[in-house]
């Protein structure tokens, strides 16, 4: 069983409530889970003072840094999510063997213990139909573990990752520790971006899992916050 980590807001009713279905449901689907609490903008200074990342530029995440684009508390909350996926990453490193992080949102209805390269998005097509994505073209999925490309949903900023196949969301994805130091490597030496930006098709072997093993729960518990506060 792939030992699985829950992104979830410790003291947040909804999202303990909505990471409690997730926990239920994984371990009644052979996933080995447990919840990790989440960093969020109240606690996000010493994990910054931690890692010392650099934002990458130009990009979405720097104009938000620099007060060109929303609230700084918004811009709190991207890097505070995008820091949980780092931290899991690490682990994966730590533990030297593939993991499956979870944001709350979401509810497994199969088990996942399929070959992978590097990472495998768990929840491509549910993800895909969310209303946020109603006007984008989807691109085919064939049954089975498959490399995923979309030139429908890309990279728009104009730095290492442009034009790059991006995910609908980084709420269910499996990783092995060679994705996660391809992943880290490229923050330390680009810069970070927003975790579903910077998991893109040029920066690491992204795969999919279809029919998928998770879907999201919007449809269960709706106007879910994020994992990070937002």
């Amino acid at each position: 069983m792939l030992k699985t980590f829950i992104i979830h807001i410790k003291g947040n009713k909804k999202s303990e409530y909505v990471a409690n279905i997730a926990l239920e449901s994984c371990l009644e689907n052979g996933y080995n889970a447990s919840l990790f609490e989440g960093i969020t903008p109240n606690t996000l200074a010493k994990w910054d003072k931690k890692y010392n990342l650099e934002v990458i530029k130009p990009s979405h995440m720097y104009d938000r840094q620099i007060g060109l684009n929303g609230t700084r508390y918004t811009y709190e909350c991207k890097y505070s999510n995008f820091l949980n996926h780092y931290t899991l990453w690490d682990k994966c490193i730590e533990l030297n063997e593939p993991i499956v992080i979870l944001e709350h949102d979401v509810i497994a209805v199969k088990e996942f213990n399929e070959e992978f390269d590097e990472l495998c998005v768990l929840n491509l097509h549910s993800g895909l139909h969310q209303d946020i994505f109603d006007t984008i073209l989807k691109p085919d999925l064939s049954e089975g573990i498959h490399t995923y490309t979309n030139p429908y949903l890309v990279y728009r900023a104009s730095n290492k990752w442009q034009h790059a196949g991006m995910i609908p969301g980084t709420a269910a994805y499996a990783i092995t520790p060679k994705g996660a130091k391809r992943l880290k490597y490229n923050v330390k030496t680009y810069g970070w971006d927003k975790a579903d930006y910077i998991i893109n098709t040029k920066s690491v072997h992204m795969q999919y899992a279809y029919p998928d093993p998770l879907e999201l729960s919007h449809n269960i518990v709706p106007n879910q916050r994020t994992s990070h506060g937002e």
